[in-house]
């Protein structure tokens, strides 16, 4: 099996919700001038993915960047066979650095979910034996537990849960963030301490690119304590404010000295000792904050 990814922001396009009316190269020239560093992974379905793949690649060659695929694995019209074979033809392509395993409500039910995962895995890995597998579980898999994950981790070589915190923006608001990512980080935890104790993976996260405006701060924290992850963009590419807001933020900091999930904090520090700052000292990036950093915000 291959490692895991290398630092940094790798963005999972969902391809049937790019914009049609820009061409696909200039979409990855602009996601390569917003963020220099990145990754693009290109999702799609099994049905399709082999014919798709190539000119999809191209375009990111083209344009500077490096590729890999993810695989929506929720559909029944295909068997796990087929699922698997067509995510390892496509794994094993040259220069598709990862392949995203994105199974969902399909494998969390049903009295044959673990053989298909099985069988997926199997083929998968039969086609791509070198490749680098990257599974996309549920943020709460105790709320899961008819779900696969043995099986699953079976053939991935890490997992990087769909840690959504803006699907509960009803139910918490601005404190989604702050209450939900302990929560999914503990049940993880719990996970890989007991039923997945012999089968454990390396962990990263993937989050939402988009539904962020209202809590800036909180996306820039958590790019900061997450250096290596995995950016779901529902809309093809990201298109909040809030996102390049807060790669260009994370510039600033580190241009300035300031890595790590320490940077705002000592950042505000050092800047209030300069006579600078005005605010609390509280490590979120708003609006005060930002300014120091010659970055104008305002969530309205």
């Amino acid at each position: 099996m291959a490692g895991t990814l290398r630092p940094g922001r790798h963005y999972q396009l969902y391809m049937d919700a790019l914009p049609k009316e820009r061409p696909l190269e200039q979409l990855l020239g602009d996601l390569l001038a917003m963020d220099p560093s990145c990754g693009v992974v290109f999702h799609g379905f099994p049905q399709s993915m082999g014919a798709r793949f190539d000119p999809w690649a191209a375009a990111a060659k083209n344009a500077g960047l490096p590729s890999g695929a993810a695989f929506g694995l929720d559909g029944t019209s295909v068997s796990a066979e087929h699922k698997g074979d067509a995510v390892g033809d496509v794994a094993s392509r040259a220069g598709v650095y990862v392949t995203l395993i994105d199974c969902e409500s399909h494998y969390d039910s049903g009295p044959t979910r673990v053989q298909e995962m099985i069988a997926l895995g199997q083929h998968a890995r039969a086609k791509a034996p070198d490749a680098l597998f990257i599974a996309q579980p549920w943020p709460m898999p105790l709320l899961h537990s008819g779900f696969p994950y043995e099986q699953e981790n079976a053939f991935c070589d890490a997992n990087a849960p769909q840690y959504y915190y803006n699907d509960w923006r009803s139910s918490y608001g601005a404190a989604r963030y702050a209450a939900l990512d302990p929560k999914f980080d503990e049940q993880w935890r719990t996970l890989n301490s007991g039923r997945l104790a012999h089968i454990v993976r390396p962990m990263l996260k993937t989050i939402q690119s988009e539904g962020w405006d209202d809590v800036i701060w909180d996306l820039i924290t958590c790019l900061l304590a997450n250096p290596t992850v995995i950016v779901w963009c529902d809309r093809g590419v990201p298109s909040s404010r809030a996102f390049p807001t807060a790669v260009r933020a994370i510039e600033a900091l580190t241009d300035r000295g300031h890595t790590g999930a320490r940077a705002v904090w000592d950042f505000q520090v050092e800047q209030q000792r300069a006579g600078a700052y005005k605010g609390r000292i509280d490590g979120k990036a708003g609006a005060e904050t930002l300014s120091l950093l010659g970055i104008k915000w305002s969530a309205s």
